[in-house]
């Protein structure tokens, strides 16, 4: 989990920017695997959610956090080819964590 709340910290840029150090290792397999970094914009979702596919990304990381300080649902399942739906949990987060 990366939680700017318990990471070091720093100021930089003269003061005016606080920066969280080393929150997150970003690891890479196979030979042709490189470092991405991506920011979404989603819509906001209605409850209850009802989930029709989960995403696999076998050969990388990923970690979302919130620009806006807004709580989201990270939906989160063991690897495999297969699913069991009792496998599959959820969590809020605060708005501030990733």
């Amino acid at each position: 989990m990366i939680d700017a709340r318990t990471s070091a910290s720093f100021p930089i840029n003269a003061g005016r920017t606080q920066r969280h150090h080393d929150l997150a290792k970003v690891e890479t397999l196979g030979e042709n695997a490189h470092t991405l970094i991506n920011i979404f914009v989603s819509q906001p979702i209605t409850l209850p959610l009802e989930l029709t596919f989960l995403e696999r990304h076998p050969q990388g990381s990923q970690a979302f956090m919130p620009l806006h300080q807004e709580r989201f649902i990270v939906v989160v399942a063991p690897p495999g080819e297969h699913i069991n739906p009792s496998d599959v949990r959820a969590f809020v987060t605060d708005g501030r964590q990733g």
